[in-house]
């Protein structure tokens, strides 16, 4: 065998190295965005189940909350206290679609969430006036999903 061969020979294992090489590199990629996803998504879920445990530890919250919900008159305390709340939904769900974004994947299910809160007593005049707070591309999407409501 001469020198030629032997060097033909290498390059072709290099190409096929390099190739197995480009896949597995894929497949890590791959599976490093699902992992990355699954983070988010339990990051996401641990941000409302706070949310929702300050309601459970907080009768004054709660208590907040219901007259909100009753149309009640709130007094200033009562107000900072579900403007927090209410805030903090926002943001979480703004982190929600945002990773959706992030990840190619449906955002529907955060429109059908978020309009569902919106729909809530008190937070739809929440969101008119502090749905500033959030990303520009955020307000759109949410306007887009109240339209087609």
């Amino acid at each position: 065998m001469n020198w030629e061969a032997i060097g033909a020979v290498g390059e072709l294992l290099a190409a096929v190295a390099v190739l197995i090489t480009l896949f597995y590199l894929a497949r890590q990629v791959s599976e490093a965005k699902a992992a990355m996803w699954r983070q988010s998504s339990q990051d996401v879920n641990l941000v409302f189940n706070h949310i929702l445990n300050v309601v459970a530890a907080s009768p004054e919250l709660a208590a907040a909350l219901a007259k909100m919900e009753n149309a009640e008159q709130l007094n200033p305390q009562e107000t900072v206290q579900v403007r927090a709340h209410i805030l903090s939904q926002f943001n979480a769900f703004e982190n929600l679609w945002t990773q959706a974004v992030a990840q190619n994947l449906p955002v529907e299910e955060v429109a059908v969430m978020f309009n569902s809160a919106l729909s809530s007593p008190g937070v739809l005049e929440h969101w008119e006036e502090f749905s500033w707070i959030t990303a520009e591309d955020f307000q759109k999407f949410v306007s887009e999903s109240r339209e087609r409501i």
